[in-house]
């Protein structure tokens, strides 16, 4: 992943949303603060993210091609 992280904005939150099983995430997201990015985790999946109301953006969207 590490080899990769330039194709992510530096620009943006990067959200990591956790769902029971995925013991990565805390590991690649520690790579991507290492290279100077911003990001969250988020515990509770796709529901706990529906429940906080956070904003969703379609993928291919303008804002999302920046």
């Amino acid at each position: 992943m590490a080899n990769r992280c330039e194709e992510l904005p530096k620009d943006k939150l990067i959200s990591f949303i956790v769902g029971y099983l995925c013991s990565l995430i805390t590991s690649s997201a520690l790579v991507l603060l290492e290279h100077g990015y911003r990001v969250k985790e988020l515990y509770g999946g796709i529901a706990a993210w529906e429940t906080l109301r956070f904003p969703e953006e379609e993928l291919g969207s303008a804002d999302s091609a920046a």
